[in-house]
């Protein structure tokens, strides 16, 4: 009876979010049943999802336990992957997770784990298929929707027609959940009264839509608007509490569900609300799509439509989404914000430019520091015959994922796999803060984009630090970016069309370093006198195609 007490405490418990309390309870369950498989894999599971996984290596060996009293349990599998994951074991979780299934065949769950896991490691080709299959199984199932869009972003494979496709299924489903609603009627308005402006995201902080996002929020001409932010993660941070200092009214929606935040920009009156995130972590989109303002619009955050019908806009520029080609892969009404549909704000404290390293006498050095995710076969291909092609030359490859042992060595193994020799690469894990990061650029002579989905702040960082870019501009927005934002700082002979110039570019770039000497001190200031660094431009057009969505008398 003890233990099932505190089996139904523990239930409990979690309902409410009580963490420690239900670890407690499932602690006493296992030490009144300590060889029940379930209890201890209950016990294990919370043990290793407490304090941030720092009792995880208590954990474990209560899951091989339970495993081996029960090689069915499912709630061990499920902790034995997570566990795996927290501490950035990937290749461990995938193979939990495959073990898992094979006393477990055609577990939903267990399956959908090996999707995180390979994207981690840059098989978004591989990941596709199992997230298309998920949903084929389960097609009413909106975050298996949701999953299957933010692959297919990542994987070369796929077509612009079916990226558009998963979209458009998202924002159907989507729609069935949610309705359709009627939006509020545009407020009555003279030519002199301020537009009611909203602008929601989760990313406001130390993150990348915080450095495009601020000179808006700075520059935004508050005598023609009224600006309402709806700020919805649950932490800030020094950036927060800099980009709250500029004007606005600002409201922190963390935590609320989408008919509370929706409630919320409904009673603001809004007439354009911007949202900030697309389909990424930490979206509001179910609370847009029940329509709480007039005219809605996605931009910045995210590199495809949205799929939904209830955003109205979309904003782009003329090199990311050309017309009237990308008009047809956008269920939004695109708006081209030309020359570039994104204003820079570089970090304060970014260290001074560093002299070229190829002239230093040293070997010429190519880099990137672009998410493993957006790291494939071709674009590996690619840098091989980079290499190939400049004999002596290295590389340079900095991620976040690579602080994971895992994580370095298959990239290691995928390089070598491609034709580079280990001897010819350094793998840089990211350090600590944004200026030494930055300052590891000091390392590269050339920067090399990934493709299809090129990077975005990564470039700008690039180019800020004095590094040119190779970039290879594809079939959709999200391999377009590079070459709207050389193209903005002058650098269109950077920008290339297939894999042969993209190559011949950069082995043109290392046979002439006198060239490369002379760009580089000046990169910075050319960069911060571009329409990329234009605060107060890039606010006024933004504003200008804001009031474009709405008529001057309502």
């Amino acid at each position: 009876m003890d233990a099932e007490l505190n089996d139904v405490m523990r239930g409990l418990c979690l309902a409410e979010g009580r963490m420690e309390q239900a670890l407690f309870h499932a602690e006493r369950a296992h030490r009144a049943a300590p060889e029940n498989p379930g209890a201890m894999a209950d016990y294990a599971a919370l043990l290793a999802g407490v304090s941030h996984g720092s009792r995880i290596d208590e954990a474990l060996p209560l899951i091989e336990r339970a495993l081996t009293l029960d090689p069915t349990n499912r709630q061990a599998h499920f902790a034995l992957v997570a566990a795996h994951f927290t501490k950035a074991r990937i290749a461990d979780a995938l193979a939990a997770a495959r073990r898992a299934l094979e006393v477990l065949p055609g577990d939903h769950d267990l399956t959908l784990k090996l999707v995180p896991g390979l994207m981690n490691l840059g098989l978004a080709h591989e990941a596709a298929p199992i997230a298309a299959g998920l949903l084929a199984s389960n097609p009413d199932a909106l975050h298996l929707a949701e999953t299957l869009c933010t692959v297919l972003n990542y994987d070369h494979t796929a077509s612009p027609t079916r990226v558009f496709d998963a979209h458009r299924n998202y924002g159907r489903l989507m729609t069935e959940r949610v309705g359709t609603h009627t939006p509020p009627s545009l407020r009555p308005r003279g030519e002199a009264a301020r537009l009611r402006l909203g602008i929601i995201s989760p990313d406001l902080r130390l993150h990348s839509v915080g450095f495009f996002a601020e000179p808006i929020l700075r520059h935004l001409d508050r005598a023609r608007c009224d600006v309402f932010v709806y700020y919805t993660y649950p932490a800030a941070d020094a950036v927060t509490a800099r980009l709250r200092s500029y004007p606005s009214t600002w409201r922190d929606a963390a935590r609320l569900p989408p008919d509370a935040l929706a409630a919320m920009i409904r009673a603001d009156r809004l007439d354009v609300l911007v949202e900030l995130t697309g389909l990424t972590t930490g979206h509001s989109l179910l609370a847009l799509a029940l329509r709480p303002a007039p005219v809605q619009v996605t931009y910045l955050g995210y590199p495809a439509t949205t799929g939904l019908p209830a955003i109205d806009a979309r904003f782009v520029d003329s090199r990311t989404d050309p017309a009237p080609s990308a008009d047809a892969f956008a269920t939004e009404r695109l708006v081209r914000l030309d020359p570039c549909f994104l204003c820079y704000s570089a970090p304060a404290n970014a260290p001074d430019v560093a002299a070229l390293p190829a002239a230093r006498d040293g070997p010429f050095t190519f880099g990137s520091f672009n998410a493993l995710t957006k790291i494939n076969a071709g674009v590996l291909a690619a840098w091989a015959r980079v290499l190939l092609a400049v004999p002596g030359s290295r590389l340079v490859v900095k991620a976040r994922e690579l602080n994971s042992p895992d994580c370095h060595a298959h990239l290691m193994s995928r390089l070598a796999h491609a034709g580079i020799e280990p001897s010819r690469v350094t793998v840089l894990p990211p350090p600590e803060g944004v200026a030494e990061h930055l300052d590891c650029y000091r390392l590269v002579d050339v920067a090399l984009d990934t493709f299809p989905y090129c990077g975005t702040t990564t470039t700008c960082e690039a180019l800020w630090m004095g590094v040119p870019v190779v970039t290879l501009a594809g079939d959709r927005h999200a391999a377009r970016v590079g070459a709207s934002l050389l193209s903005a700082v002058g650098l269109d002979d950077w920008i290339t069309t297939d894999v042969d110039a993209y190559v011949a570019r950069a082995a043109r770039a290392a046979a002439d370093v006198d060239a490369l000497s002379r760009l580089r001190p000046g990169l910075r200031q050319r960069v911060a006198a571009s329409p990329l660094c234009d605060g107060p431009g890039f606010a006024a057009r933004f504003l200008a195609a804001i009031e474009s969505l709405v008529p001057a008398q309502a």
